[in-house]
């Protein structure tokens, strides 16, 4: 087994971001086929935990950003200690049946995934942990993934993996785009999620505006 070395601490070029994301675009879309293939071998555990992994992929993207816009050695160290810990990388994973309310709007969904107070990315993480492993309950009863998980689970999570991926993960993201997401997130810190929502808006308005057939113009027109 080949030894990798540690994990990369320090900063970012926007070259080296822009590999890295397409890196976990790719990837994520890698695993979101796995638990596709698994599904459909009826190994419901594993399409689960597959799908899982591909949403935590997905939620790499925008930790990249908040790398290279680290203001401090600490900060930037933050940054990637989020870039390693799953649940982190996995609170957006109930934006998807959030939007699918029809009464309820897509930032509403952004928002309520982005609660502080709430406890789906850890509970998320939790049945990851059932899908792979053996474990004892408190009441001391075993529990196996077999056990763990169904059709119906493992079909829903998979639903919200391609949701999240299909979103940009089936392209690559250019230096000039990572360039102006950079350049407006740079101008002014968001305080609050509703800033964060309207700043993502302007990220893709002006990527559209400067390059037409960037598939973002669909989603400006929608939006504004």
């Amino acid at each position: 087994m080949k030894v990798l070395g540690k994990p990369y601490k320090d900063g970012l070029t926007l070259e080296q971001a822009v590999a890295g994301i397409n890196h976990c675009r790719k990837n994520s879309v890698r695993l979101l086929g796995d638990a596709e293939a698994m599904l459909a071998l009826d190994r419901y555990a594993s399409a689960a935990a597959l799908a899982i992994l591909a949403i935590e992929e997905n939620g790499k993207e925008n930790i990249f950003t908040s790398i290279l816009l680290a203001r401090s050695e600490k900060e930037r160290q933050r940054h990637w200690n989020r870039f390693r810990s799953h649940s982190s990388k996995n609170s957006h994973w109930i934006v998807p049946f959030y939007a699918s309310k029809p009464c309820m709007p897509p930032e509403e969904a952004v928002f309520r995934s982005a609660d502080p107070h709430s406890n789906h990315a850890r509970i998320l993480e939790n049945f990851k942990q059932s899908c792979l492993y053996v474990d004892m309950l408190s009441d001391g009863r075993w529990i196996t993934p077999l056990e763990s998980t169904s059709e119906t689970l493992a079909k829903k999570l998979i639903f919200a993996a391609k949701s999240l991926c299909s979103l940009y993960s089936e392209r690559e993201i250019t230096l000039r785009e990572l360039e102006i997401r950079v350049d407006v997130m740079r101008q002014r810190r968001p305080e609050n999620l509703e800033q964060a929502i309207h700043q993502q808006l302007e990220v893709e308005r002006r990527i559209a505006a400067d390059a037409p057939n960037s598939p973002y113009c669909e989603d400006c027109s929608v939006a504004t």
